[in-house]
């Protein structure tokens, strides 16, 4: 797996984590790399206060970056070269097609996919 030096968090992914533990699970994958989301995540959690709290609680840093949320997450990513952690079946598709790391909630927890080893 390669070495990737931010985690971007989705809302879908954030949502998830209020229902169970994906945070801690998802920094086991990407070791070392910082907890970031963009502001236009944050917008989207409007009416979740529970993940907006776990926002604060995990230190993720929130990237001043508006606008649709998906494309800008694809934007960053591919920009950057960061890994993304999601639960949307479609925008992992399009990150793994770039070559994108991918982290999605499982039954156990959290797995990886995609990237450049």
């Amino acid at each position: 797996m390669a070495k990737y030096s931010e985690l971007l968090l989705d809302t879908n992914f954030l949502v998830e984590a209020e229902k169970r533990r994906v945070i801690d699970k998802a920094r086991e994958l990407v070791p070392g790399a910082k907890l970031v989301t963009l502001q236009a995540v944050v917008d989207e959690l409007e009416g979740h206060p529970v993940a907006l709290e776990l926002i604060k609680a995990n230190g993720v840093e929130v990237l001043p970056i508006g606008g649709y949320a998906d494309k800008a997450i694809e934007d960053y990513a591919e920009k950057e070269g960061v890994a993304v952690a999601t639960n949307d079946k479609a925008l992992t598709e399009r990150l793994r097609g770039k070559g994108i790391g991918v982290v999605f909630p499982t039954k156990a927890g959290c797995d990886f996919v995609g990237g450049i080893a």
